[in-house]
């Protein structure tokens, strides 16, 4: 791993002079993006189950590992995304709170997930609150484009996005707050994800909420 990182460092500096880096605020007149982060106060059930998961896994590979059944990072990687999996769920009680909080003030809202189950789940709580929209990759296109052209008109005040579907080559911009319910694995998918509310037509301040569990 260090020995990668040199040689990122050494390209950058061989490159540097010949490539152009250029964020978005650089080339368009955005107004403010402000980042700030969120602990989930877990309820009774959630943080029940994010336990259970968590004290199973872990016992599962103990006993695995002491047999000298773990041979790679497979292993350790599917079991992380398990944890982040159920880290999800639980986080959803907190995203319901904070979807309140944002209808009252008339704002317009993005939400990223990481699982199409927990997306849909997280509709059926949103829609107890107004109209909400949803793009993951079993939609079909028909019904991305109409949740997506009415959320740019203003007929419905939430839209949910898993990473995959949502996070690129989207315009969302009648939006400008954007909850981040599960993190991506890059800054840049994190990046592109802010970016479908800020970018081009936006004219409010942009508002990104990073949802913590377990911190």
């Amino acid at each position: 791993a260090s020995n990668h990182h040199l040689r990122l460092k050494e390209f950058y500096e061989n490159t540097k002079h010949i490539i152009l880096r250029r964020r978005i605020e650089d080339c368009v007149d955005l107004p403010e993006k402000t980042r700030v982060l969120r602990a989930a106060e877990l309820t009774p059930l959630a943080a029940k189950t994010y336990e259970e998961v968590y004290n199973g896994l872990r016992n599962s590979y103990l006993s695995r590992l002491s047999k000298g059944l773990i041979v790679d990072i497979n292993e350790k990687m599917m079991m992380f995304m398990q944890l982040r999996h159920a880290a999800s769920f639980a986080k959803i009680g907190e995203t319901v709170k904070i979807a309140k909080e944002i209808y009252t003030q008339d704002h317009a809202t993005v939400f990223f997930v990481s699982f199409v189950d927990v997306a849909e789940l997280l509709k059926k709580e949103l829609e107890k609150i107004g109209p909400c929209g949803i793009l993951h990759g079993k939609v079909n296109i028909v019904a991305r484009n109409r949740a997506i052209d009415d959320f740019q008109a203003g007929r419905t005040k939430f839209i949910i996005c898993t990473y995959g579907t949502g996070g690129v080559g989207v315009n969302l911009f009648a939006g400008n707050h954007v909850v981040l319910v599960d993190r991506p694995w890059t800054p840049k998918d994190t990046s592109q994800a802010e970016a479908r509310v800020y970018r081009y037509g936006q004219t409010k301040k942009v508002l990104s909420i990073w949802i913590q569990c377990n911190k």
